[in-house]
């Protein structure tokens, strides 16, 4: 009786640590793509972003993150970051229009009712997700 128990109690905590693991996974991708870091490197590298959604085939809705820029920066931030955007105004003009063309970011923006004018920068991660950030 007690090997039977034993190996049912064993079971039932290998299926409770496996059950764990991609939920642990998850959380972390999710918080990792919408981060201060990412969105400097995004805001400093439209062109080379833009490339690389321009690169991707078949990308879908649920490939695209978005994230207000708001909620990853401290408040004591906005002067930095309003200093940022002002340099960058014509890269970001020019993602903004490229933007507008493709169908998909345009119907994501659209149903999370975000103007294509609030989008400030793209990061195009290994695998094909697409981070939009906007202000």
């Amino acid at each position: 009786m007690k090997k039977i128990s034993v190996g049912i109690g064993l079971a039932l905590t290998g299926i409770l640590l496996l059950s764990a693991v991609p939920v642990v996974a998850h959380a972390q991708a999710r918080s990792a793509q919408g981060s201060v870091s990412g969105f400097i490197g995004a805001v400093n590298s439209i062109g080379t972003q833009l490339a690389a959604l321009n690169a991707l085939n078949g990308l879908s809705a649920r490939e695209i993150q978005l994230v207000d820029a708001a909620t990853i920066l401290d408040k004591g931030n906005e002067t930095v970051l309003n200093n940022l955007l002002a340099k960058k105004a014509g890269d970001i003009s020019r993602l903004q229009t490229a933007l507008g063309t493709n169908a998909v970011v345009v119907q994501s923006l659209a149903g999370s009712n975000v103007a294509i004018n609030r989008v400030v920068a793209i990061d195009v991660k290994p695998g094909g997700n697409v981070v939009v950030y906007y202000r």
